[in-house]
């Protein structure tokens, strides 16, 4: 058993390429603010930045948005210890090699430093709002293309949102409705915001949510094109066979990518996430 928590922090920073090397056991809660300070920012991330940026790429964790793909898309370079002792150096001179490091789930080696394509760093808005699950699925497609990041959780009863510390307005229900998230791009002149449902912020600090209790998730990966199908059969399927089960699904996009073992490997991809209490099915 490793512990990488100690290789941590940005070793270096390339402006002019816009590349950042970062010691494996970074957490990617402590990314965004040292990249801001310098200009630059993580292309898109999820909502949770617990994870350490080895085992987030390692295993493909990804935000919403089929314009980006996961981590690991990011991933340019790394450095990989082997079982025998042997140090590679994995970038873009070795594109077969990349394209298995990029999401390894640790097979081949150690990952102690990882090197990243970022960006100009950016603010985000943030618009949410509730919605009838047939008014979202009505045009769900076109809301994923259009949209910077768009993403939903459905509520199955009226006990879900509470689940995921998610507040409903005085007198509007639960049962069947969708907490739609949606992220765009705020301009330079746009004045910080901090009432809930219609943010702007530094992007590392929108994107995420806090979650408690803790909970165990399990994600389907189906191609875009299938998404409306497997979204419904997936709904119907819980409100039939799992009557007792409260926690929201969560659907999400992610773009096409080339890494060999990634979920959304040449195509763009939904995501559609159930989850649980630990200990339980």
């Amino acid at each position: 058993v490793l512990d990488l928590k100690a290789i941590n922090g940005i070793r270096s920073v390339d402006l002019d390429k816009k590349r950042v090397v970062l010691g494996s056991g970074t957490q990617i809660k402590d990314i965004g603010e040292p990249l801001w300070e310098k200009g630059l920012g993580l292309r898109n991330q999820g909502d949770i930045d617990a994870q350490r940026i080895a085992g987030a790429i390692s295993t493909g964790t990804h935000g919403s948005g089929t314009q980006f793909g996961s981590f690991s898309a990011s991933m340019t370079g790394c450095r990989l210890v082997t079982a025998s002792g042997d140090v590679l150096e994995v970038n873009e001179s070795t594109p077969e090699l990349l394209a298995a490091a990029q999401v390894s789930v640790g097979m081949l080696g150690v990952m102690t430093d990882v090197e990243m394509q970022v960006r100009d760093r950016y603010r985000l808005r943030e618009s949410i709002g509730h919605e009838p699950f047939e008014d979202v699925m009505s045009n769900f497609l076109e809301r994923v293309k259009k949209h910077r990041n768009f993403a939903f959780f459905w509520f199955p009863s009226e006990e879900s949102a509470a689940l995921y510390n998610i507040e409903l307005p005085p007198g509007e229900k639960a049962t069947d409705t969708c907490h739609v998230k949606v992220f765009e791009e705020a301009d330079p002149s746009e004045p910080d915001n901090f009432i809930y449902r219609q943010r702007v912020d530094r992007a590392y600090k929108i994107y995420i949510m806090e979650y408690s209790p803790n909970f165990h998730e399990l994600e389907y990966f189906v191609p875009l094109d299938k998404a409306e199908a497997a979204i419904r059969e997936l709904r119907e399927y819980q409100l039939k066979n799992l009557p007792i089960s409260i926690f929201p699904m969560e659907v999400r996009s992610v773009g096409a990518d080339k890494a060999y073992l990634s979920s959304q490997y040449e195509r763009d991809t939904i995501v559609i996430s159930v989850s649980g209490m630990p200990g339980t099915d």
